[in-house]
């Protein structure tokens, strides 16, 4: 596959999934060089989406997308880890999700107010 000068590759871990349409999903991820991003997912709810594993919640992935102001568009994604320990019980999974949320909110707003 032949990547334009656009798509960016880059590795993510994957805040939250919001439904969106019917078969569409805006994947909310964070990025080590971009920061927060909210990724729009195209067909990753029907069964056969090879990008469904990728955009799960509390999932490490690496995302090719091409990046916009605002909702910028998932190109392709591939799970580097699952954290299937985190997914086996729920209550760690609820502290997991609302421990990352709300500390990398925290973050991004102490290092905006530094800048």
């Amino acid at each position: 596959m032949t990547i334009k000068k656009e798509e960016v590759v880059c590795l993510g871990i994957v805040l939250k999934t919001q439904s969106y349409k019917e078969s569409d999903a805006l994947v909310t991820v964070y990025f080590k060089d971009y920061g927060k991003m909210t990724l729009i997912a195209r067909g990753v709810k029907k069964l056969k989406s090879k990008n469904a594993s990728a955009c799960q919640s509390l999932t490490l992935s690496e995302f090719t997308f091409i990046p916009r102001n605002g909702l910028s568009t998932l190109i392709k994604a591939s799970s580097v880890d699952f954290y299937r320990y985190l997914k086996e019980d729920i209550e760690l999974e609820a502290y997991a999700s609302y421990f990352m949320v709300t500390h990398l909110n925290l973050f991004i707003y102490f290092t905006m107010r530094i800048f």
